[in-house]
């Protein structure tokens, strides 16, 4: 009877150890069991596929922030925030950093209708010396994100950096 070849152990980024591990389990449990185990996380990532086409972009180290309250409008009213100059086209998500010091700021998806499905960053205090900071993942259309703003009345200050995206 010829000798089955030995399947190839599963390699996880785990610098070694759990390969180890697995050497050792395969030794005390023989030939066969190794090809049955090793079938078996075969199976587990069968579906798996860590190239969906989602490409997750760092942004770097921007200079300065892309958007102040000097350059929003802070009226409670939902308006358009132009990401072109930033994200390529295909950017289905971004991540923004959110600095914000009394008031509320809230991002959606560019086409939505409902207030619900939103990300939002919110200071209620105006007197105490710390700002809010967030980091939000939003939905892109186009290249564009919707934005809503509010100044809370006191002293407001808002600042969005584009720290990445998802294309």
């Amino acid at each position: 009877m010829m000798a089955r070849p030995r399947p190839a152990i599963a390699r996880f980024p785990d610098n070694g150890v759990l390969d180890r591990a697995m050497e050792d389990i395969y030794a005390q449990l023989g030939d066969l069991s190794r090809e049955v185990v090793q079938q078996m996380i075969d199976a587990a990532f069968e579906e798996y596929e860590p190239d969906s086409g989602d490409e997750l972009v760092d942004r770097g180290d921007p200079a300065s922030y892309d958007w102040t309250e000097a350059s929003l409008t802070s009226d409670s009213t939902w308006r358009d925030l132009d990401l072109s100059s930033i994200v390529p086209e295909g950017t289905r998500w971004v991540l923004l950093g959110v600095i914000l010091h009394y008031g509320e700021i809230r991002f959606r998806e560019d086409g939505n209708s409902n207030a619900i499905n939103r990300a939002q960053v919110t200071d209620r205090n105006e007197d105490v010396a710390e700002d809010v900071t967030q980091d939000v993942w939003v939905a892109v259309k186009d290249q564009t994100i919707e934005y809503w703003a509010n100044s809370g009345g006191g002293a407001y200050s808002v600042d969005i950096v584009v720290r990445g995206w998802v294309i």
